[in-house]
């Protein structure tokens, strides 16, 4: 018996791992270059295919604000530039040829009218690579561009739905959002309650720093930098979200809804969010060991009386990692929702199922089961966790339903 569980754990280990670090490698890919514009360059470089990221990735000999003002001398200006995937450097003659191209930029990136930008922006947040990213990245880009900018640094969970609460909204604004998906769940919540601005007046935006990020990557975004690209572009699409009700208090949802290990590791793991995406990894092997029995019932949809676990879901990805529903965008007005029976909940379908979740081949799966719908009523056992997106709430029976095109948010 002891050497049939030392092989599982190996198992389990081993398996998982080589999951995580394919999913590292995966990261590794290049972005596509769709964003992607020609400048005719006149130098021997000839035509210089660059991407947006030329904007911000200024690097002259000069500071930022004198060569976009022009105030710079005739000296030789450096100006690097990004040529996805690679990098490379064009050295310019005169400082005028580098107005030129970042005028060019200004011409390509901006949209007419300037709007204002309030970014929200938690500290902690995954890794805790917020602060740095906005500095670095959102910043720089957003202080040369016709917008305007404000600040915002939550301090405590709940923070960024007061502050959003309080801001001074205009029609078009923007809140950016600089963290993972429970400052937005947050600042959705606080947009619905308003009076004074419907939820559609105003747009999102996303700068994945969190631990899942699902909204971000069921987007397409991939990384700060393509974020801030959409940011200054001003490109939007419709977002759905949905009611999350109970007996005892009612909120908006925009990506999850977990019960059973689903929820355990995420809620478990929180003390490990320093080290990113891995916490999950080490925590679903622990879950998988330990076994613990789930159950509830839905009620108003799929027949089952025994339910292990579930995900309900409002988009593709539940972390850039977690492909889980393939099929699922973020404004097709449906919810899909994944869940295995308790009968079916054993170590090794557990282990099979979490290892393929990554790239939503578990729906292959026997012991799994897809439905897409547009509300559901689920009965919990009140000793166990459900999750809202990402943030625990009362375990209570709980009834959700899809609310097409709430909100609109910046996109690809």
């Amino acid at each position: 018996m002891v050497r049939r569980i030392t092989l599982f754990s190996t198992a389990a280990v081993a398996g998982l791992a080589l999951g995580y670090l394919s999913r590292k490698v995966r990261r590794r890919v290049p972005m596509p270059t769709d964003t992607a514009i020609e400048w005719k360059c006149e130098t021997k470089k000839g035509t210089v295919r660059v991407t947006a990221d030329g904007l911000w990735v200024v690097n002259s000999f000069y500071k930022w604000e004198e060569v976009l003002s022009g105030t710079a001398d005739n000296k030789t200006v450096l100006v690097a530039l990004t040529v996805s995937p690679y990098h490379l450097n064009v050295v310019f003659n005169t400082a005028d040829d580098a107005l030129e191209l970042l005028s060019h930029f200004r011409r390509k990136l901006y949209p007419d009218q300037p709007y204002t930008v309030h970014c929200i922006v938690n500290p902690k947040s995954g890794n805790g690579s917020s602060k740095h990213v906005l500095q670095n990245i959102v910043m720089p880009a957003l202080e040369a561009s016709p917008h305007t900018a404000n600040i915002y640094y939550t301090e405590r969970q709940g923070h960024a739905l007061e502050i959003t609460e309080n801001l001074v909204l205009n029609s078009g604004d923007v809140i950016v959002v600089v963290s993972g998906d429970g400052v937005l769940h947050e600042v959705v919540n606080a947009l619905a309650e308003r009076d004074d601005v419907a939820t559609t007046d105003i747009r999102l935006a996303v700068i994945p720093t969190g631990s899942g990020n699902g909204i971000a990557a069921s987007l397409g975004i991939r990384c700060p930098r393509q974020a801030v690209n959409i940011i200054l572009k001003g490109k939007e699409t419709p977002l759905d979200a949905f009611t999350f009700t109970t007996e005892t208090e009612s909120k908006f949802g925009i990506l999850s809804v977990t019960y059973g290990i689903i929820a355990d590791v995420d809620i478990d793991s929180e003390w490990l969010r320093g080290i990113g995406s891995l916490r999950f990894m080490l925590y679903t092997i622990k879950a998988i060991f330990k076994m613990k029995r789930f159950f509830c019932r839905f009620k108003g949809g799929p027949e089952s009386d025994h339910v292990g676990l579930f995900c309900i879901t409002n988009a593709s990805h539940l972390s850039f990692e977690t492909c889980i529903s393939p099929q699922s965008r973020v404004n097709d007005g449906l919810l899909n929702l994944q869940y295995i029976d308790s009968d079916k909940l054993t170590r090794m379908n557990s282990l099979k199922t979490m290892i393929k979740i990554d790239s939503g081949e578990h729906l292959q799966q026997p012991n799994v089961t897809s439905k897409f719908l547009a509300d559901l009523s689920v009965e919990v056992d009140p000793r166990n966790k459900v999750v809202l997106d990402g943030e625990l709430v009362s375990s209570e029976d709980f009834t959700v339903k899809i609310i097409p095109g709430m909100l609109r948010i910046l996109s690809p």
